[in-house]
C-alpha cells in the first residue's frame, strides 16, 4: 500500500486546539493516518502558528488643551485605552498617558558687560533666549524659562580738551605726543559694567623752528649794516624793541642779536645770532712798477682794492707835473701814454683818492716805468 504526504498551517491567537491537543506556543510536528487495513497511508507535516496580542503604552502632551489621537479629542489629562486588532488580526491594547499641560513662561533678566557664549552661539547684543525648560510628572514641558541677556554698549563722551606746545603736564604726568585719555565710569549696580567713556584729548603741538639770518653776513666792519630777518610768525619781539620781520642792525661792536616769536600755531620760539665787528680794513695799494711793453706781464698800472675800499680819483704825473692819466672806479688803469704816445722809463708821481666803509683816504707815492 503506498502512503501520501501533504503540509498543513494553522495560525491562531493565544492557542489552538489540534486533535484536542492545545497549543500555546508555536510548534511544528508530523501527524500519521492509517487506513482501514490498519496501515500508514498518510504523512502529514503540520505547522501552528502562535500569534499573541501586542500591548503599547503611549505618552503624550498637548499645551492647546486638545489631543486628537485617531478622531477621539481629548481635552483632559488621564490614561486612555483602545483595543486594535494588530498585524496577526490579535486583539491588542494600547494605553495613551496623556498630559494636557497649560505652558508657562519665567524671564530673567540677566546683565553681562561682554560678549556671552551659550550653547556655542556667541550674543553681543541685548537679546532673549531659552535657557531651559522644565518637565511635570509626564516628562512633559511645562515651564519654559528665558534669559532677556542685556550687554550695555560704553557711550563715549568728550571730555578735557587741551593744546599746548611741546608738552601738557596732565594729572601729575608730563605728556609729550598727542594722545588721549579715557576716564571710565561703571554702572552703580552689579555687574558694574562699564557705562560711560570720557575721551580726554591732550594736542602736543611742536613749535616751529626759528631761522634768524644775517643779510649779507654775520660777519661785518664798523659802519656796516646788515638784515637781520626770520622766517615768516605772527609776531615779533627783537632785542631791539622792533616788532616788524626784520630789521636793519649796525653794530658799533661784535654783538648778540635776539628775536622772540609767535608762530602760526601760537607757540612762543626764539633764535639768537651773534654779528661780529672787526676793523675796517679797505685800502688801495699800487705797484712801485710797471712794464707797457706788450708781453701781458704788468702792462697797466692798476690798483689792488682791499675790502670794501673804491677808488673816486687815480691820477698821474710826469716829474715836470704834467698830467698823464685821470681815472675813477676800481677798474680804472694807466697804460703809460698820453694821448697816443708811449711816455719814457723814468720815475711818476701819482695821487689816489677813495673811499672806505665809514670815510675817505687819500694815498701819494712814486711809481717806476720800465719798458
Amino acid at each position: 500500500y503506498d502512503s501520501k504526504q501533504d503540509t498543513v498551517i494553522f495560525s491562531n491567537c493565544n492557542q489552538f486546539i489540534y486533535n484536542k491537543k492545545s497549543y500555546t506556543t508555536t510548534t511544528s510536528f508530523v501527524d500519521t493516518f492509517r487506513s482501514f487495513k490498519g496501515c500508514d497511508s498518510l504523512y502529514r507535516n503540520v505547522f501552528i502558528n502562535i500569534y499573541y496580542p501586542d500591548t503599547t503604552y503611549l505618552t503624550a502632551c498637548t499645551y492647546n488643551g486638545s489631543y486628537n489621537y485617531n478622531g477621539n479629542i481629548l481635552t483632559s489629562s488621564g490614561l486612555y485605552s483602545y483595543v486594535y486588532k494588530n498585524k496577526h488580526q490579535c486583539d491588542s491594547q494600547i494605553y495613551l498617558n496623556l498630559s494636557v499641560v497649560s505652558l508657562k513662561a519665567e524671564f530673567k533678566d540677566t546683565t553681562l558687560c561682554s560678549a556671552f557664549a551659550y550653547r556655542g552661539v556667541v550674543y553681543n547684543d541685548n537679546v532673549t533666549i531659552v535657557r531651559d525648560t522644565l518637565k511635570n510628572r509626564y516628562l512633559c514641558d511645562s515651564v519654559i524659562r528665558y534669559w532677556n541677556l542685556r550687554i550695555p554698549k560704553p557711550i563715549t563722551k568728550t571730555g578735557d580738551s587741551i593744546s599746548r606746545c611741546d608738552s601738557i603736564y596732565y594729572r601729575g604726568i608730563w605728556h609729550y605726543q598727542t594722545t588721549s585719555i579715557f576716564d571710565t565710569i561703571k554702572m552703580n549696580i552689579a555687574p558694574y559694567c562699564d557705562s560711560i567713556y570720557t575721551e580726554n584729548k591732550l594736542n602736543i603741538i611742536h613749535r616751529l623752528p626759528v631761522d634768524l639770518v644775517a643779510i649779507p653776513d654775520t660777519v661785518l666792519a664798523i659802519g656796516d649794516t646788515v638784515t637781520l630777518t626770520c622766517n615768516p610768525s605772527l609776531h615779533y619781539i627783537w632785542s631791539t624793541g622792533s616788532n616788524q620781520s626784520s630789521i636793519l642792525a649796525y653794530p658799533l661792536g661784535s654783538k648778540y642779536y635776539y628775536v622772540t616769536v609767535e608762530d602760526i600755531n601760537h607757540c612762543i620760539n626764539a633764535d639768537t645770532i651773534y654779528l661780529k665787528v672787526i676793523d675796517d680794513e679797505s685800502d688801495v695799494l699800487l705797484p712801485n712798477a710797471f712794464s707797457p711793453n706788450g708781453d701781458g706781464i704788468n702792462d697797466i698800472l692798476k690798483p689792488n682794492i682791499i675790502g670794501k675800499a673804491r677808488v673816486i680819483t687815480l691820477m698821474i704825473f710826469n716829474r715836470w707835473g704834467e698830467k698823464m692819466y685821470e681815472g675813477s672806479e676800481n677798474d680804472c688803469g694807466w697804460d703809460g701814454s698820453f694821448q697816443g704816445v708811449v711816455q719814457p722809463d723814468g720815475l711818476y708821481r701819482y695821487y689816489i683818492y677813495f673811499q672806505k666803509r665809514r670815510n675817505r683816504g687819500e694815498k701819494k707815492g712814486s711809481i717806476m716805468l720800465i719798458h
